[in-house]
């Protein structure tokens, strides 16, 4: 687009570095190109409720094998030492000894509570189905989330580039306003018009980065 070496067109070029550098400056510090599947994986991995649907499972699953292992016998392994000052006749060894030391072994089953090891082993799987159930549901929703938030990046990304456009145009219709005028075709109502024009299409502009910038944020 050529500008014309005029007042007017010494502003039209200023106001054109004004909203274009700021956007090229952006441009360079733009975020990384992140696909859907990326983004999904970062939010299952960051969603606080992910995470504790995860955990919830860990837990559920620790609380089966508890439950299982209350079926196996018990062992009690205790060793014990005791020194005393008064000498006594070992009949083991022979001798006169003062430490004394000692060992056992005690080993237990549980041959009938009830019921009550069925019903925990029950009770524990149907927590251990909920919660991966729960999981499921959590990773679909966190994936949801990230789905609307995704393509709600790349609609914001193109209302700013119709925005842009419609600037772009706006701009070019009041320099052929101003020139208008200058050549007598046109009146000064025109040009206002066209400013008027140039300014809604700059805040469109402004709005349109805004909500960019937070949907990429999101």
């Amino acid at each position: 687009m050529t500008l014309r070496r005029t007042p007017a067109g010494r502003t039209h070029a200023a106001l054109l570095a004004s909203l274009f550098l700021p956007a090229a400056l952006a441009a360079q510090a733009a975020p990384p190109v992140v696909t859907l599947d990326e983004a999904i994986e970062r939010s299952l991995a960051a969603d606080p409720a992910a995470v504790a649907a995860a955990s919830g499972i860990a837990s559920a699953r620790a609380d089966v094998m508890q439950s299982r292992g209350a079926w196996l016998p018990t062992l009690t392994l205790g060793t014990g030492y005791a020194n005393s000052s008064n000498q006594r006749f070992d009949q083991a060894t022979g001798r006169l000894v003062s430490e004394n030391y000692s060992a056992q072994v005690q080993s237990g089953i549980e041959l009938f509570d009830g019921g009550r090891r069925l019903a925990e082993g029950r009770t524990a799987r149907a927590r251990e189905r909920a919660a991966t159930a729960g999981f499921r549901e959590q990773r679909f929703l966190t994936a949801l989330a990230t789905t609307q938030v995704f393509y709600a990046t790349a609609a914001a990304e193109e209302l700013l580039a119709a925005a842009r456009q419609r600037l772009e145009r706006a701009l070019q219709q009041l320099e052929f306003a101003r020139t208008r005028l200058e050549l007598g075709s046109a009146t000064r109502s025109d040009v206002l018009r066209a400013e008027l024009e140039a300014g809604n299409a700059e805040l469109a502009v402004v709005e349109a980065e805004s909500a960019l910038r937070t949907s990429r944020l999101q």
